[in-house]
């Protein structure tokens, strides 16, 4: 595996501040805050810090360093109308995680 780019890291660790400070974020927080795009965000949080799989047998090789944890919320439309949207939450779950501890490709 190759090290952590910086945009992966940055992400780790505004996670990692937001989570021990009790605090909600979101993927849409994440690009704000960083500058980059929702769905590079999404990206790295899926394929980076996901559940590693094996390909053949399809079995969890690595569990999930973060999570998505979804909420139903309500809110009010302009004309008056309430609606309900989920939104997913990031959840650090592996909290040994070291991001400067993955090693380079050889």
């Amino acid at each position: 595996m190759a090290g952590l780019s910086d945009n992966a890291k940055s992400i780790f660790y505004l996670v990692k501040e937001a989570n021990e400070k009790g605090m909600d974020v979101t993927s849409a927080n994440i690009a704000e805050k960083l500058g980059l795009g929702v769905k590079s965000v999404d990206a790295i949080i899926t394929f980076t810090f996901g559940n590693k799989k094996d390909r053949e047998t399809k079995e969890i090789i690595r569990p999930a360093i973060m999570e998505r944890e979804k909420f139903e919320v309500e809110y009010e439309t302009e004309d008056g109308k309430t609606k309900k949207k989920t939104i997913s939450y990031i959840r650090l779950v592996d909290k040994n995680f070291d991001p400067e501890a993955v090693p380079e490709e050889a």
